[in-house]
């Protein structure tokens, strides 16, 4: 396998109950890269994340992360091998407080907690602020900033993050994909499934289409983006 490639993703079949989903979907990322899957509603986004990340065993196909199997294997040893994932709901605590959000997601890193929450502090610096307040008592915005700082408390090498800027507002969203390319820049490769098609392409490396489950198009963001056609059929443009 190339050393570039940090997971690899081929042929991937996988459903619910007896409905498949993904009919043979492909897709690779390097470290440090960050990739941007898009596509209609229904297309299989959050399927194929949900069986990347554990959620999902795969039916047919493999998922390699650093070129070891990962298909089936539980999130939580996902997690220890440097795999974190950000679901789009109930990816907080609500009746707990920032603080305790973080020091929960933190569990594993005893001896450096408190050193990675000051870190999570500085480059979420609304968090700080709002240490003592319950999760609940958070805006949206400030919810998912949240959310996001607790999947970077694990230190991943690789973070899964599904549909982060849904219920957003567009300067909130904006304010959240700044974030999501300071984690790039800070070494964390990232695989985002994103409605915002048009701002999760404009900071992605490289980007997948997927409709009606299978691979249509990929290429780099801006290729993607400036891409008229492929726009009007697969991505609302």
């Amino acid at each position: 396998m190339n050393d570039q490639v940090l997971l690899d993703v081929e042929s991937l079949v996988v459903g619910y109950g007896k409905t498949e989903i993904l009919h043979g979907v492909s897709l690779r990322i390097a470290p440090q890269e960050l990739v941007a899957v898009v596509g209609p509603n229904g297309a299989g986004k959050s399927t194929l994340a949900k069986a990347v990340v554990g959620l999902l065993r795969p039916w047919s196909g493999s998922v390699r992360f650093r070129g070891r199997s990962i298909g089936g294997i539980a999130p939580e040893e996902l997690v220890r091998m440097g795999i974190a994932y950000l679901p789009q709901l109930d990816n907080v605590f609500q009746t707990m407080s920032v603080r305790e959000n973080l020091e929960l997601a933190g569990h594993l890193q005893r001896d450096r907690r408190d050193g990675r929450i000051k870190e999570m502090y500085e480059l979420f610096p609304d968090l700080e602020r709002f240490a003592r307040a319950q999760a609940q008592d958070l805006s949206g915005g400030q919810r998912q900033m949240l959310a996001l700082a607790r999947a970077v408390m694990l230190e991943p090498e690789l973070l899964l993050l599904d549909e982060p800027s849904a219920g957003l507002s567009p300067a909130l969203a904006d304010d959240l994909f700044e974030k999501v390319q300071k984690l790039k820049e800070l070494g964390v490769a990232l695989l985002v499934v994103e409605q915002n098609v048009d701002r999760v392409l404009e900071i992605a490396d490289h980007a997948y289409v997927l409709a009606a489950g299978e691979n249509r198009f990929e290429g780099s963001g801006a290729g993607l983006l400036a891409d008229e056609e492929i726009g009007r059929l697969y991505l609302g443009g």
